[in-house]
């Protein structure tokens, strides 16, 4: 097609439309169509004398960018990508390839890609590489105070809870898939009696602890067996009991032979409360450390008397005394 060649051929434009293009009459949008051929015309002259057809052709139909195949395997790739971390990578490698605009009209055919996408992908390749794949980081939420839990796992690791065995190990998993190899021991005591000591040392301590359903979850994470049977295991624990038992048929043999039931109960109750606080509350308040009170001073306890090598001198006086180990020194 052969256009005006100059501005003086163009006849003026009599008066502007202002009606839209679905509300013209037929005459009226050819007339339209007439005028805006012919400024296009002279528009490509002006730009192009010796090429204005061509160039008036080369408008009506540009030509397209060819895409590169590789592009094209990348943009397919993103397309049936699963996840979205992988798209993301997969974008990342041609992210900074194209302008933004370019790079969502050439995903529009397949998936619309939007500028908050774009901006994500180039800041992965910025930050972590074109293609490379984020380290996956496991962040634990602690919310127990770390000075509370030490201070009960400091309690609870005392010898007296705890026994070890000649045979057996255990492996602790941790959070981080590491596993720990470490000797196979027994509880001597209940959880409930473990915990209900620990409240008791606390409160004469004066320190906050830890609620009861928070220590039980932290004993459940430290499995261990539970002692069933101390025969073969701790000798002297079970002497102990058997010597509470001989005691107990003593009193009774004395009742069958006349003394007072009253006498004998009293008695056998005070055998009953004296085990379970040398089982329990004992082992609590005797502490390797200087203790004001003889029966709970480890140093005086362990020397021997007679052989000075086998002796440890106390610090202190032992002016203390404890109600439960004086009832046991009764008759």
């Amino acid at each position: 097609m052969v256009g005006k060649t100059s501005v003086a051929d163009c006849s003026p434009v009599e008066q502007r439309e202002h009606r839209k293009w679905d509300h013209m009459k037929p005459d009226i949008k050819a007339e339209c169509i007439k005028k805006a051929t012919d400024a296009c015309h002279v528009v490509h002259e002006v730009i192009a004398p010796q090429a204005s057809a061509e160039l008036f052709e080369a408008m009506q139909s540009p030509c397209k960018e060819p895409i590169s195949g590789e592009l094209i395997f990348m943009m397919t790739a993103y397309g049936e990508a699963p996840t979205r971390k992988l798209k993301l990578q997969i974008q990342s490698l041609y992210a900074f390839s194209y302008t933004t605009k370019k790079l969502m009209n050439l995903h529009e055919p397949n998936e619309r890609l939007t500028k908050w996408k774009i901006k994500q992908a180039r800041a992965h390749a910025t930050s972590v590489g074109p293609g490379m794949v984020i380290e996956k980081i496991n962040h634990h939420r602690i919310r127990i105070d770390i000075k509370k839990l030490d201070h009960f796992l400091d309690f609870i690791d005392r010898p007296y809870f705890y026994q070890d065995v000649s045979f057996g190990t255990r492996k602790l998993k941790l959070y981080s898939g590491e596993q720990l190899t470490m000797p196979n021991v027994v509880r001597t005591v209940t959880r409930s009696t473990m915990i209900c000591h620990y409240l008791e040392f606390c409160k004469e301590q004066n320190v906050d602890h830890l609620s009861r359903s928070t220590l039980y979850r932290i004993l459940d994470v430290r499995e261990v067996s539970q002692r069933k049977s101390l025969q073969g295991l701790d000798n002297i624990a079970s002497d102990g009991a058997t010597g509470f038992e001989s005691l107990e048929n003593i009193i009774q043999e004395l009742e069958n032979i006349g003394v007072l039931k009253e006498w004998a109960d009293t008695k056998k109750r005070a055998l009953k409360e004296g085990k379970r606080y040398l089982k329990t509350d004992y082992v609590i308040h005797c502490q390797e450390t200087d203790n004001t009170c003889a029966d709970h001073c480890g140093n005086f306890a362990l020397s021997d008397p007679l052989d000075k090598d086998l002796q440890k001198e106390c610090s202190h006086c032992h002016l203390g005394s404890c109600t439960n180990c004086e009832n046991l020194k009764q008759p």
